[in-house]
């Protein structure tokens, strides 16, 4: 009798142990505790460019990444061509972050991934006569004051994230 006790208390912790894993499994704590966003991803010595195929880290001046909300990363050799692609009909519905280098916190020729910032608060200088890897460029600047001393001193003209179309490339 003592043994079927013991079989039965056996099962009845067993059970409400699975019960509580269970629950706090199911906790809203973890739910509420996972990032909002997924934050930049580096950009390795072998990553390509999306459109081009070039390799992105053979290319001077600031780059661009789409963080899709399923975690898919695009990465581009340039900014310019992040916006290309960002502004075709078919990309524009896609959900997720952008990412784009400060250009006054990191070096044109090699750009620091500790530099990628959210490219919606970005400010942009379209027209500059500083060349990226493709060609022409759109230089990256967290602050509207750095972008304004990059254009006094290699000209172009000052847009906000919203303000960039296809027509302004």
């Amino acid at each position: 009798m003592l043994q079927n006790d013991f079989r039965a208390n056996l099962r009845i912790l067993s059970l409400v142990t699975i019960i509580l894993s269970l629950l706090t499994g199911c906790s809203p704590t973890e739910a509420t505790d996972q990032p909002s966003s997924f934050g930049p991803v580096g950009i390795e010595p072998g990553d390509e460019c999306h459109i081009c195929g070039m390799m992105i880290s053979r290319q001077p001046g600031p780059k661009g990444e789409f963080v899709g909300k399923d975690q898919r990363v695009y990465k581009f050799c340039s900014t310019h061509e992040l916006f290309v692609w960002m502004l075709q009909p078919e990309n524009q519905h896609l959900q997720g972050e952008i990412f784009v280098h400060d250009m006054a916190r990191t070096d044109w020729n090699r750009p620091d991934d500790s530099h990628l910032i959210e490219a919606k608060t970005a400010w942009y200088v379209i027209g500059s006569s500083v060349q990226s890897g493709m060609g022409p460029t759109i230089a990256s600047f967290k602050r509207a004051e750095d972008a304004q001393k990059f254009i006094d001193e290699y000209h172009g003209r000052l847009f906000s994230f919203e303000q960039i179309s296809l027509n302004e490339l």
